[in-house]
């Protein structure tokens, strides 16, 4: 069975759990495709409310929960908030150890052999990384998480920072010929249309939670915009048109 296909069906398993027994279900941190997979077998569920959260609003990486109706919207996001765990870790000594990329820091997690699905977003900067995880494997990785490549790391429990949480957007204007998603990604993240096209046809890109089937597909105001390894945009639509036709038109851009 491929990747997609199992995903399907654990999906579709936790739905009937979660209709028989009506509790609140998640499944593990899901990249671009699965929540892409997530939102379509969910999306018109009778009697159960679906939604994706990784941690903080703009997350890449998501689990997908399941909560009856039964349960109000404040229990539901306050299930998913005590499911996906932030954890800090900590470099000693900031300013004067090695730099540390995202792939180090991945690599010496998962080198702790923990799945790929219990770990979310990590954010690395000057003094460290934060870590987003599964609240089952928060303990386990703040306990032996202690080094990444030549650098020993402190790890525990925190809170995300402001800058992380709510973070500023950027509002940048450009010109399209339409509101198509290719066009629109491209001006949004400073990328060739070529390159834009590519990564819509190497399911990259989101509009709101769902992987763009087509560059052609045009956008409305207020649509989600995500793209792997880039970040995501809202398009905030169009101002008016030059004299050559061209469509003004705006993205607020999160890094």
């Amino acid at each position: 069975m491929d990747h997609d296909r199992l995903t399907e069906k654990r999906i579709d398993d936790l739905t009937a759990r979660c209709l028989a027994r009506e509790i609140p279900l998640h499944t593990d941190l899901l990249g671009l495709t699965g929540q892409d997979i997530f939102t379509r077998k969910t999306g018109r569920l009778p009697g159960i409310c679906a939604f994706l959260w990784g941690g903080f609003e703009g997350a890449e990486r998501k689990a997908g929960f399941l909560v009856p109706e039964r349960f109000c919207e404040e229990e539901g996001l306050a299930f998913a908030r005590e499911t996906v765990t932030a954890l800090r870790a900590e470099l000693p000594r900031v300013g004067t150890g090695e730099t540390l990329s995202h792939r180090d820091w991945l690599g010496s997690v998962m080198n702790l052999g923990i799945d790929r699905g219990k770990v979310g977003d990590i954010l690395p900067d000057e003094g460290g990384a934060w870590i987003l995880c599964l609240e089952e494997m928060a303990d386990y990785l703040s306990e032996n998480l202690c080094r990444v490549r030549h650098s020993s790391v402190r790890t525990g429990r925190g809170i995300l920072p402001e800058s992380i949480t709510d973070p500023a957007g950027e509002v940048l204007e450009f010109s399209v010929a339409s509101p198509r998603i290719d066009s629109v990604a491209a001006g949004a993240f400073r990328l060739s249309r070529a390159k834009a096209a590519a990564l819509i046809a190497a399911e990259q890109v989101l509009i709101n939670g769902k992987i763009a089937g087509s560059a052609s597909a045009e956008l409305k105001d207020g649509d989600v915009i995500t793209v792997r390894h880039f970040g995501r945009a809202v398009f905030r639509g169009c101002s008016g048109k030059s004299k050559k036709g061209r469509l003004f038109v705006a993205a607020e851009v999160f890094r």
